[in-house]
């Protein structure tokens, strides 16, 4: 079958119960074309008489009729049963073969047919065959055409007969024949393979046992440590199976799946009211939730008015979990430049009882109560009510003979000419 535009073969038996299994079950097209090219043979010929319907095509994203095109490696033939996009048919019923295997069991056997003239007679009489409906296609990468299935002259295919002259040869003394060398490193290969046997029962039971494990309701973590644990139970290679291949690739796959893509990261601090930053982005206040992040470098910042910011580089794993805690230190009122006004009451407002002239916006007079607060030790400066205006968060005051803003050299005189909707700004 063809899914995301890669052709597979797909095993029997094989359970692929969504389209991401096929690269895990399935055996890709380009692996062995790729392995024919690194074979350096003479010529490579492959044949697909596999072009079907795709039966999982409505639940794939990215499936399509037939199979996908293909790049021949050099001096290979790719031959598909059908044109790329198309499906082939499997002939009627009771036959014996396909529209396509019969026509070129056929013509194979044809004496004299060079390579491509056989795949192009092949496709003729297929197309007779299907009333046009199935068009079967070649690529190939060839700088030869010098081969013959069946060379000119062969009869029913088989090698043509040698017209020169022959002369006879006598037989050599065969001398002493025995096997007796071979036989005990035949023993032990037998003995392997017997082991390797047993050893493949083993791992399959395992795979399995492994496989529905997976399938129960537990934890990523639990089921990552399982197919861990089966690679590093298995990792030998078996010389006598292509299963056990088969069997780590799945499980390197499913390991993949189910790995960590995150850390995981706790802030908390010992005071309330801060800002949490991560990486420059505010996050709010800290607290017990759970910040999930990419693995790799990340600065932490905790911060609040009146005391000193908090700030940690962490460099963090995927799958790791890992909880901060900040502490933060008040500032000096001296660092700060401000000094605490005690908590006290005081009266507001005229005190009829005392004073016997009151104006009726003076009353009623209370005793209010404060709590304790902080204030600058000088007034705000010129200097500091422009920084409040370069950070976009204020108006200039007014400006004049009698004003401080505007004339030079009075940075560290107290700011003058402000409204009083300035100053709230501010």
């Amino acid at each position: 079958m063809e899914v995301g535009g890669q052709n597979y073969l797909i095993p029997v038996g094989a359970e692929i119960p969504s389209e991401g299994y096929v690269d895990l079950e399935g055996v890709s097209m380009r692996e062995v074309t790729t392995g024919l090219a690194f074979a350096r043979n003479r010529m490579n010929i492959v044949i697909l008489d596999a072009c079907r319907n795709n039966p999982f095509a409505r639940s794939f994203r990215s499936s399509s009729r037939g199979l996908a095109v293909m790049r021949a490696p050099a001096e290979t033939l790719i031959a598909y049963a059908t044109e790329p996009g198309n499906v082939a048919a499997d002939g009627a019923a009771g036959a014996r073969n396909s529209p396509y295997a019969k026509a070129l069991i056929e013509t194979i056997q044809e004496p004299g047919l060079r390579l491509v003239d056989v795949f192009r007679r092949t496709r003729a009489r297929v197309k007779d065959a299907t009333d046009g409906e199935q068009t079967p296609w070649q690529s190939d990468n060839l700088t030869t055409e010098a081969f013959y299935f069946a060379p000119a002259g062969s009869a029913g295919g088989s090698r043509p007969q040698e017209l020169a002259a022959v002369h006879p040869r006598r037989p050599g003394s065969s001398g002493s024949f025995s096997l007796g060398d071979l036989d005990q490193a035949a023993r032990e290969e037998e003995s392997a393979r017997a082991e390797w046997e047993t050893r493949s029962l083993e791992r399959t039971a395992s795979f399995e046992q492994t496989k529905s494990f997976e399938k129960r309701r537990v934890s990523d973590a639990l089921k990552l440590a399982a197919w861990e644990r089966f690679l590093a139970a298995y990792g030998g290679e078996d010389p006598y199976s292509q299963t056990d291949n088969e069997e780590r690739r799945y499980a390197r796959g499913r390991i993949g799946a189910l790995q960590p893509k995150y850390a995981s990261l706790v802030v908390r601090s010992n005071v309330s009211g801060d800002v949490l930053k991560i990486d420059g982005q505010t996050l709010g206040s800290t607290s017990a939730s759970t910040h999930n992040l990419a693995p790799g470098r990340h600065v932490i910042r905790v911060e609040k008015k009146g005391y000193e910011a908090f700030e940690r580089t962490l460099t963090l794993a995927a799958g790791e979990r890992e909880t901060l805690r900040a502490v933060l230190d008040r500032l000096s009122l001296a660092a700060s430049g401000m000094v605490v006004v005690p908590a006290g009451n005081f009266y507001s407002g005229c005190n009829e009882k005392v004073d016997s002239e009151c104006d009726s916006d003076e009353k009623p007079g209370k005793t209010r109560s404060l709590e304790a607060f902080q204030i600058d030790t000088t007034e705000v400066t010129v200097a500091a009510f422009r920084e409040c205006v370069r950070a976009g968060k204020c108006e200039e005051p007014g400006s004049g003979a009698l004003c401080n803003w505007g004339n030079g050299r009075r940075d560290n005189h107290p700011v003058n000419c402000v409204s009083w909707h300035q100053a709230k700004k501010y």
